[in-house]
This record gives structure tokens, sequence and C-alpha cells, in this order.
């Protein structure tokens, strides 16, 4: 099954089939124009930048704050979206693991590309849902 043909990935600025210009958001969905700048005040912007510079500490400091009252805090207080990614990956101690068992994931994304009887149904969906969305718009893409 092939999924997806033709699907390819769109460059910001670039123009969809229609030949309107397609723009991603901050998010990485496609909008026919630009949205409108963040207008967030100063000083909400400021303690943001302080936020994420507090989690990118922990996250280098993760064995002294894993598991502390003050990492359970932040954690429902919400984690920053330009660290989040991170955050799992560290929590998840995704590098041990792939040390543990190197070459697996090459493995089973090649035996899932093989054998999967719900590609159709798992393609469909994105497509469908994901439709406007910068990492959605090639099969088996990097992102």
């Amino acid at each position: 099954m092939e999924g997806r043909r033709g699907a390819a990935l769109l460059v910001p600025e670039e123009e969809d089939d229609e030949g309107g210009c397609l723009v991603p958001d901050r998010l990485g969905f496609l909008h026919e124009q630009k949205l409108p700048q963040d207008s967030t005040p100063g000083a909400k912007r400021k303690q943001e930048v302080r936020r994420i510079q507090k989690w990118i500490k922990m996250i280098k400091n993760h064995s002294k704050y894993h598991g502390s009252d003050k990492f359970q805090r932040r954690i429902y207080k919400g984690i920053p979206a330009q660290v989040r990614g991170k955050v799992w990956a560290v929590m998840l101690e995704v590098d041990k693991r792939k040390a543990q068992n190197a070459g697996k994931y090459a493995e089973m994304k090649e035996l899932a590309r093989l054998g999967a009887t719900h590609f159709h149904h798992i393609d469909s969906a994105i497509a469908w849902t994901f439709r406007n969305h910068l990492m959605f718009r090639e099969r088996y893409g990097m992102k």
C-alpha cells in the first residue's frame, strides 16, 4: 500500500494546488494567509522565557530534579512547547533505551512497513485529520 500518492512537503510560503500561498503557523498547520503576530505583552513574554530557562536547567540536571516536588509542580503548570519533546525524552530515558537496543527502532520500523495490515486506515486517518500540517504532508518523512 502506498498511502497518499504524490504528497509533497510544502516549504513555507510555497504555493498550494490552487495557486494560493500557504503559510505555516507556530504549530505547523498551513493557512492561506499569514496569521496576526503574537501580541503577548512584554512582561508575559519575559515570564515565558524564564520558564523555558528553568526547564532547560532541569533537563541538564535531570538526576537532581527527577521525582522532586519542584519537578512535579512544574509539570502540573505545563511544559513549554519549545522544550516539551526534550523533557519527554529525558523523562522516558530515551537515550539510555536507544543504547540498550541499538538498531531496534530501525528494525521495527522496517518490519512495520513490510507487514502492517492497517496502513490504509492509519494513512486515511492522518490524511483526513492533519491534512494541513507540515509534519504529515509526506508519508514516512523525517518528521
